[in-house]
């Protein structure tokens, strides 16, 4: 009796999938949805698009993800406050922190060695992760100014954020501004 009751069960559940209306309607309709979609995603960013000859507006464009990195690790960051990150026509990148005064540290990308790429790794709770980049065989090329004035060279730029997500977006953009200033792109 128990397993006639199963049987039953089973063939009622199996008549009421027969009886479903055909599926391939319904994907046709999603499928023209989205495809009018997707035109419509792509013809936004064709409106968005920076011109390739804008190479000041692609610079600049570049440099919004690691500004708002920045931003982002300031509230878990003691010493982050109020950084700022620009670049000029020549590839001049200043990052400024006021959090200990104003430091700000100045490098021309094109100093900077593209397979000079490392991580920098928070090994204990008290430390931020970040990325390394080396400057062309290893020149003294990356300026640090304090209050306005020469404080050190040094032949690295280290950029730490809160979390190993943010360097993880932070790293191919500094590549690809690189690229950007070198003309690859």
């Amino acid at each position: 009796m128990k397993y006639l009751s199963y049987l039953v069960v089973f063939f009622l559940f199996f008549v009421a999938c027969a009886e479903d209306k055909p599926v391939q309607d319904e994907s046709t309709e999603v499928q023209t949805e989205t495809s009018q979609s997707g035109q419509d995603v792509l013809q936004n960013l064709r409106e968005k698009a920076l011109d390739e000859n804008d190479r000041s507006g692609r610079l600049k464009a570049s440099l919004k993800p690691i500004q708002e990195a920045f931003s982002a690790s300031e509230a878990a960051m003691p010493d982050l406050e109020g950084v700022e990150v620009s670049i000029d026509d020549d590839c001049i990148l200043r990052i400024v922190n006021h959090a200990n005064g104003n430091i700000e540290t100045r490098v021309d990308l094109n100093h900077l060695d593209p397979k000079g790429f490392s991580l920098v790794p928070d090994a204990t709770p008290d430390e931020f992760p970040g990325v390394r980049v080396q400057t062309l065989e290893s020149a003294p090329l990356v300026e640090i100014y304090r209050n306005g004035e020469l404080y050190t060279k040094d032949n690295e730029i280290v950029i730490k954020l809160k979390d190993r997500s943010a360097v993880e977006r932070v790293t191919p953009v500094l590549l690809q501004t690189m690229m950007i200033c070198r003309g690859d792109i």
